[in-house]
């Protein structure tokens, strides 16, 4: 199975993360998970860490979160430098089914879009 050197998990659910982190240890797809439970906390951790430090490979983001949501989060990294962004894959780990919603994410150049909750099959969708 293929492995990613960082994943960035995003979302306010401390209950998700704890879950999406064990499932991605156990399958062992990355060597190191960073999780976040607000967008802000995400965006400068890129900012001040990358290109300088282990950027994420892949980043698992929620839409639906208090203070600095997934839209937001997505608005901000798309006017990032692409030095901090260039390799980054986002996916879209959501329980939203709003076309609105599912229209927007497109328009800010996501491609995968995944339903909660993370298993084996989708992080396979994503592997490949």
């Amino acid at each position: 199975m293929k492995k990613f050197c960082k994943i960035m998990l995003v979302d306010d659910d401390e209950i998700t993360i704890y879950l999406n982190e064990s499932l991605l240890a156990n399958l062992q797809v990355s060597s190191q998970i960073a999780s976040f439970t607000d967008g802000d906390e995400a965006l400068k951790s890129i900012q001040h860490r990358c290109p300088f430090k282990n950027c994420p490979d892949l980043i698992l983001l929620d839409l639906n979160m208090p203070v600095f949501d997934g839209f937001e989060f997505l608005e901000a990294f798309k006017k990032l430098p692409s030095d901090k962004t260039g390799k980054v894959q986002i996916v879209v780990l959501t329980s939203s089914s709003n076309p609105n919603d599912l229209q927007r994410v497109k328009e800010l150049g996501v491609n995968q879009i995944l339903n909660k909750p993370l298993n084996l099959e989708k992080i396979q969708s994503i592997l490949n």
